[in-house]
């Protein structure tokens, strides 16, 4: 994932590359074009799921790179990507849902929505459709590695999705290693205890804690972009006014701030910024899933409503919470290492709908606010995101 740690030869990252050069090693490769492409593949990356344009994805097909095409609930690539996929590529391209929450599932489907959509733009091109579902199975075992599985014949393991409709890629049942998937079936299945239910470790903060002082002699205040369907996120600047407690978000031109609390126990920091392109009026939205360390980061127009939902986090052991008002109006708890939910699928779908109409109320304009506030602290996707010890520019690979 740390495409400049590759490049820049960082010890640690060529350790790991090379315990694994007789496997598969899996990239991350957001907008790594020319001659740092190069180096990257070079050090045995096979795939990508970051490609965003049909430029950049043919020209890591042309250097031997498997694309993957991703639709997840933050970056929507489909659109963008589904032209580079025809008679010529089908085997170099699999389908990719990362990042893919349940509420879109529940809402949209899983592969079986990418599948869908491919077969029309394929039909609109006068492609064979079967390249779709090529893309789906075969390829993607091919990819990586998995070779026992992806054609339906004798000896292949019998992993099998059963249609009624080929070109809606409409499931009526699924095969799972040779058993037909019922409810009885998954009632059989062992029960695990869970794990890493005592991950949090953060103290609760006050209002305080979120107070940006402003820099001397500094009127500008550098500010993170975000797009809608995209986890890239842009450099942006504003003139804030200064309050009593240092730099005030500006509301009428999308400001608001943004802060990553370190929650693993290890120095407490908390880094503060602003970001824009949330839509926010009032209110707060807080993850603790944000990748890559997994912190609790937070975004909101106001600081106390910005404490009380990193304080519900701390209280739940992790999760998703949207307050306004100095009080919490839609909460999800995810206490596996504040990452995972103990509830059935079901139940976390209905705590999301319930999430994303609170983040609406709040004025909120992108359509999965939960999983982009968990981008925002991944400082290694271009171009400026933020950290517990600050702002960090991914193109300079420093903080701000």
């Amino acid at each position: 994932m740390n495409y400049p740690g590759v490049l820049n030869l960082d010890p640690g990252i060529m350790a790991k590359l090379e315990a694994f050069q007789d496997g598969h090693i899996d990239g991350h490769a957001p907008l790594v074009r020319g001659l740092d492409l190069n180096g990257y593949m070079a050090a045995g990356i096979r795939t990508d799921h970051e490609a965003t344009s049909a430029e950049e994805a043919r020209e890591k097909l042309a250097k031997g790179m498997a694309i993957l095409i991703r639709e997840g609930s933050v970056s929507k690539d489909l659109e963008a990507l589904a032209e580079i996929l025809d008679e010529n590529s089908s085997s170099f391209v699999a389908l990719c849902t990362d990042d893919r929450n349940p509420l879109d599932i529940g809402e949209e489907g899983h592969l079986d929505s990418l599948v869908s959509r491919l077969i029309g733009h394929l039909k609109a091109r006068n492609c064979p459709i079967h390249h779709a579902y090529r893309a789906a199975s075969h390829s993607a075992a091919r990819i990586f590695g998995l070779r026992d599985r992806g054609l339906f014949g004798p000896g292949w393991r019998a992993d099998i999705a059963i249609l009624d409709d080929l070109e809606a890629c409409h499931v009526t049942d699924v095969i799972a290693g040779g058993r037909l998937v019922t409810k009885d079936l998954f009632a059989k299945r062992k029960t695990i205890d869970p794990v890493g239910l005592s991950s949090m470790k953060a103290t609760p903060v006050t209002a305080e804690a979120f107070a940006c002082d402003p820099k001397p002699g500094q009127n500008q205040t550098p500010v993170i972009k975000v797009k809608p369907g995209l986890i890239l996120t842009f450099r942006d600047e504003a003139t804030l006014e200064i309050g009593d407690n240092g730099l005030k978000p500006d509301l009428d031109n999308d400001v608001i701030k943004v802060a990553v609390v370190e929650r693993h126990g290890i120095n407490g920091n908390i880094g503060r910024s602003f970001v824009r392109g949330f839509g926010l009026k009032r209110g707060a939205i807080a993850s603790s899933v944000g990748h890559d360390s997994h912190n609790i980061t937070v975004v909101g127009a106001s600081d106390a409503d910005m404490a009380a939902a990193v304080n519900r986090l701390i209280e739940m052991g992790g999760g998703f919470a949207v307050a306004d008002g100095g009080k919490v109006t839609a909460e999800l708890a995810l206490p596996v290492a504040g990452l995972m939910s103990l509830e059935p699928f079901e139940t976390v779908e209905e705590h999301l709908i319930d999430l994303r109409k609170a983040a609406k109320d709040l004025g909120c304009v992108l359509p999965e606010p939960f999983l982009q506030v968990a981008f925002l602290a991944l400082p290694v996707i271009p171009h400026l995101k933020m950290t517990d010890r600050g702002l960090f520019d991914v193109d300079k690979f420093d903080f701000v």
